[in-house]
């Protein structure tokens, strides 16, 4: 049996906590119906309220995934430095974060 740490475990409890999020937004949009006022907020600054929580659940999501995946340390070289373990985790989150992002922009 494999060993579970806690950076597993939490990983795992981020990935759930955002598809319980969004299927309680759906069923208070769908199900339950929504304020009014509420719903004129969501249409004019949907990228803000959506978009952007969801770009940093899933760029969490998937740094703290890769070491598992990996079964090794984040290590990469970008522009001269080098980045490894914590200091590489953040950089890539920032990145693709930031992708995410300009890739929301960029659509909408």
């Amino acid at each position: 049996m494999r060993h579970l740490n806690f950076k597993t475990i939490f990983t795992w409890m981020i990935g759930l906590s955002f598809v319980i999020l969004v299927i309680y937004l759906f069923r208070m949009v769908f199900i339950d119906g929504i304020n009014e006022e509420f719903l004129e907020l969501y249409k004019a600054h949907f990228t803000a309220l959506v978009g952007l929580p969801a770009a940093a659940f899933l760029s969490t999501f998937l740094i703290l995934l890769l070491p598992i995946v990996r079964k090794q340390p984040i290590e990469f070289e970008a522009i001269g430095l080098k980045f490894k373990g914590t200091s590489g985790e953040v950089v890539l989150w920032v990145l693709i974060f930031l992708s995410i992002v300009v890739s929301i922009k960029l659509i909408w």
